[in-house]
This record gives structure tokens, C-alpha cells and sequence, in this order.
């Protein structure tokens, strides 16, 4: 995730100072365009906290043991910019490192010794650590503009119409395979005695449904729509049920078997006990798929009843479902 001047800034604000601590150092990866003219946007007072971008030229920070070191380098090679800050007399700084690289330490900490030209207590020891940025700073699950929540609705909504064409399709041949599907999206309900009638309920729903951006399935008793219907086996039926729907989809909906979709990372936390087929372990990645797009979109509209979530882990998990939808859509779009 590439941030802007003015996210750095909302996510700097985001995160505490440790108490006692007049230093802290934010790793911010800037793979694209031009490090030197990101800093020059960087260089920020937040009240009495100096902000101070650093480009890292050296390969450095890679070796917990000379944190300590890489931190001192960096220090003498921006004093010319950090020393006169001492004049507007700053509390506190942070430090952000331009790097074009992910940071990859883990515990990247140490005491320092400052330097006795340093703006905030010169030649006095302190403690300081290096983090990543979009680690260290949590918001409300899904509260920031990257986690593009317009975008998850958009292609869960063309997953959703992409389904239900391919449906429409098979049935007008074979509708004997599409009400077997449907019967297995609901275990304990009745046999489907109209399937061409079921398919225009679904396909009414998302005429209906309006902006696709904005669309938000739900799981209410009285919906009976292809998401919802989705949504309610994966809430109320043990893992074993919704394999056992899966084999049955993949069964009846031909090809499901002639190429692996990468299941979301949220769903190898759903993976079946027992084994499954191709077919099957497809279906049940695109179940998955409807339930977690449906619980982010509930997190989303009540951020309140939850706690803040690293922005980077909220980024990262969006980002693996949006493409999971796309790739779903493709898939059951070369069903036959």
C-alpha cells in the first residue's frame, strides 16, 4: 500500500507515543515515483512533534543486531536537516524512513545514546524502535479509503449476477441441474418445484439492488435471494454441511473441477476436515467468499462495535478478496 503526504500525517496521529519517549522511527514503503520528492511533502509540525522524513540509500535495517547503527547512520547523514530544528525547540519527533522495501525485522529496537547536537535531549539515553507504519496504526475495521468497500460490493454484486446468468443459461436445457444447486444452497428447506421461478426472484433482487457499489446482501429469515441464501447456509450449518453443498455444486455445475481458484486467506481458516474435490473445494472458496465480503461490509457500517485493526492488515485482507471476486467471476463465467 502506497500512501499519500496526508494519510502519513492521519496515520502518525493514529498511533500513541510510548510514554517517557521523545523519539520513534515509522518505516513507510515508497516503491513508486520519486522518495526525495515525497519527502520534501513530509516535512511537518504536528503542534509540538517535528516530523522528519529520511530517504534510506544504504541497505540497511535488515540485521536486528545494528539497529542501532543503521538509526545513528541515518541521523549523521540528515543532521544538516535535523540539528536546526533544535531553534523551534520540538518535544518530540518522528522519524519516517522512505525505503523502496517492506521493512522485514520484527522486534527492530534499542537504547540509543542521542547525539549532543540532537534537537530534543541532546547526549541523554532513550529507548526508540522502528515499525512499519500501516502496522503500528490501527483504525475501525475498514474506516480508511484503501480498504475501497465500494469496490468489494461492486464485484461481490458481479459475482452474485455472474452466478445467477450462468444459472439462467444451464436451465434452459437442463433445469433438472440448476434446481439441484439450488436445493443444496438450502439443506433443510423444501424440494424446488419452480426453478425458473426461483431464478427470477434472483435476478429480480439485483435488478433491484441499485448502485452495485453500494450493494450490501443481508441474512434476514424472510430473504430468499442468491447471496442471502449463500450467506445463511455458512452462518447456520457445521463446516461439514457446507462441503457437502460444495461437492453437490461442483458436481452439477460442469467444469468447476478444471482449474483451482486460490482460496482467500480468511477461508483456509474454513478449510473442511475431510479432503474435498477441485469442484468442491472451489464452491466452498466462493461461499466463503460471500460470507467474509458480507461480515467486513457489516464491520464497515457499525466501525464502532469493534476495536482498530492494523491499517496494513485491513489493506492486505481487502485487497486478497477483491481479487478472489474477480477471479471467482471468471471462473463460474466458463461454467457449462
Amino acid at each position: 500500500m502506497q500512501y499519500s503526504p496526508q494519510q502519513v500525517f492521519e496515520l502518525i496521529r493514529a498511533v500513541p507515543w510510548n510514554s517517557n519517549s521523545c523519539i520513534r522511527l515509522f518505516w513507510v514503503r515508497h516503491a513508486e515515483g520519486s522518495r526525495d520528492a515525497m519527502a520534501q511533502q513530509l516535512w511537518k509540525w504536528l503542534e509540538r512533534e517535528a516530523v522528519v522524513p529520511m530517504v534510506l540509500r544504504t541497505a540497511g535495517f535488515k540485521d536486528a543486531n545494528a539497529v542501532l547503527a543503521d538509526a545513528m547512520e541515518l541521523f549523521e547523514a540528515n543532521r544538516h536537516r535535523i540539528e536546526p530544528l533544535a531553534a523551534d525547540a520540538p518535544e518530540r519527533i518522528t522519524f519516517l524512513i522512505l525505503s523502496k522495501e517492506e521493512l522485514r525485522l520484527v522486534n527492530a529496537s534499542s537504547p540509543i545514546q542521542l547525539p549532543d547536537w540532537f534537537p530534543v535531549r541532546p547526549a541523554t539515553e532513550t529507548y526508540f524502535s522502528v515499525n512499519d507504519l500501516g502496522q503500528a496504526a490501527e483504525v475501525k475495521p475498514l474506516n480508511f479509503s484503501e480498504a475501497r468497500m465500494d469496490h468489494v460490493a461492486e464485484l461481490l454484486f458481479a459475482l452474485e449476477l455472474a452466478i445467477c446468468d450462468k444459472l439462467a443459461e444451464i436451465c434452459v436445457n437442463d433445469p433438472g441441474r440448476v434446481a439441484l444447486c439450488v436445493e443444496a444452497l438450502q439443506p433443510n428447506g423444501p424440494k424446488c418445484v419452480d426453478v425458473r421461478e426461483t431464478l427470477s426472484l434472483f435476478s429480480d433482487h439485483l435488478a433491484g439492488a441499485g448502485d452495485p457499489r453500494a450493494y450490501r446482501p443481508n441474512a434476514s429469515d424472510k430473504s430468499k435471494f442468491l447471496a442471502a441464501r449463500i450467506i445463511k447456509l455458512v452462518l447456520g450449518h457445521p463446516p461439514k454441511q457446507l462441503a457437502t453443498t460444495a461437492e453437490e455444486l461442483g458436481k452439477n455445475l460442469h467444469g468447476s473441477g478444471s482449474t483451482s481458484l486460490k482460496p482467500t486467506f480468511f477461508a483456509v481458516m474454513w478449510r473442511p476436515a475431510n479432503k474435498i474435490s477441485v469442484a468442491a473445494t472451489n464452491w466452498h472458496a466462493i461461499m466463503v467468499a460471500f460470507f467474509q465480503a458480507y461480515q467486513l461490509m457489516n464491520a464497515h457500517a457499525h466501525a464502532g462495535e469493534f476495536p482498530a485493526y492494523a491499517v496494513s492488515l485491513q489493506y492486505a485482507n481487502s485487497l486478497n478478496l477483491r481479487q478472489f471476486l474477480r477471479d471467482a467471476k471468471d471462473f463460474v463465467e466458463m461454467l457449462a
